[in-house]
């Protein structure tokens, strides 16, 4: 999880958000409005995440989204830290409730969503 947490404080190097995710957020701070683009085809694609990306510009936090998504992906570890999933995983077969937290901190596709301003894990998109 502090790797994680790490991978957030970064710089944003990502492709996808470099143009249009903080392009759009500029264009937002810019015109004060959702911009409408015409020849720029990814500008289209933006949604509603882009104006909390354009918060964080707007404050000097250029890694506000992917700290976003670092705490979503804190509040998913608490769920699956704290919350009994059946009531076969008693105390006593803690080591289903370990697996399965390993299982999901050691998915790859983590490391993608931890340096990402989409803001997966709100679904504001």
């Amino acid at each position: 999880m502090i790797g994680y947490g790490f991978l957030a404080l970064c710089p944003i190097t990502n492709a996808d958000s470099l143009d249009y995710h903080i392009g759009v957020a500029i264009e937002i701070l810019n015109q004060g409005k959702m911009p409408v683009f015409s020849g720029w085809f990814h500008g289209r694609l933006a949604g509603s995440g882009e104006v909390l990306n354009a918060l964080g510009l707007a404050i000097g936090a250029e890694q506000f989204g992917s700290l976003l998504q670092f705490c979503g992906l804190l509040s998913i570890y608490g769920i699956l830290s704290f919350y009994s999933f059946a009531e076969k995983f008693s105390e006593s077969d803690g080591v289903w409730r370990k697996i399965i937290i390993i299982a999901f901190l050691s998915s790859p596709v983590l490391v993608f969503w931890s340096v990402h301003r989409n803001l997966s894990y709100f679904r504001l998109e």
